[in-house]
């Protein structure tokens, strides 16, 4: 991600610095850590830079890849988290996941 990306991301969408961001079917998924999020997030943004919704709780992310619809999140301490994208997760009806 280069210093504009980062710069919109934390303007429009009031989110600080990812490890990585992918764009998949018209949504941009932006994985951060560190001291704001020390046990991870997963933040999906609208086109506008909208919140749709967060998941909490992904541990240390380091990388996100899509496979059709799944996305691969992968974290050295945590191993790896799957996300179906094809279904209404809770968290687009309320917002925000947390894992435990």
């Amino acid at each position: 991600m280069n210093i504009i990306q980062s710069k919109i991301l934390n303007e429009c969408a009031e989110i600080g610095p990812c490890m990585d961001v992918k764009a998949h079917n018209n949504l941009l998924y932006a994985i951060q850590s560190g001291r704001q999020f020390p046990c991870g997030r997963l933040c999906v943004l609208r086109p506008d830079f909208s919140v749709v919704c967060d998941y909490i709780g992904i541990g240390n992310a380091r990388q996100i890849e899509m496979v059709e619809n799944i996305a691969v999140i992968t974290a050295r301490e945590d191993g790896i988290w799957l996300f179906d994208l094809s279904k209404k997760t809770p968290a687009q009806e309320t917002g925000q996941v947390s894992f435990s």
